[in-house]
């Protein structure tokens, strides 16, 4: 079992997630990246980045385990795609894709 606080600041942050549970859990069996493979090896090396590298493998094992858990079956995510993508636009007022493009944008903007 992996758990990890994510301590986020910026409007795009809050409002994604102030929009999910506070608690999510994805079946080992339904994980579908090799993320956390990498996080493994990264914990155990005592290199120079090593904090910058566990850094964003952790940003990713996050965006995995929400991909993953938004692709398990209706029964086991407790809301059904359409249901997912009415509530995030009555939240946040824009659409699921509209939101993610504007946080690539933002992220662009950081990393450039």
């Amino acid at each position: 079992m992996l758990t990890d606080p994510f301590t986020v600041t910026g409007r795009v942050a809050d409002r994604l997630l102030s929009t999910l549970p506070r608690l999510f859990v994805v079946p080992r069996a339904a994980h579908r990246t090799t993320v956390l493979q990498l996080l493994e090896a990264e914990v155990l090396r005592e290199e120079p980045g090593q904090q910058a590298i566990l850094d964003r493998l952790l940003d990713l094992v996050l965006a995995g385990a929400l991909r993953d858990w938004f692709a398990l079956p209706d029964r086991e995510a407790h809301v059904s795609r359409a249901t997912l993508a009415r509530r995030f636009t009555a939240l946040l007022g824009e659409t699921p894709m509209s939101y993610l493009n504007q946080l690539a944008v933002v992220h662009g903007r950081r990393a450039a």
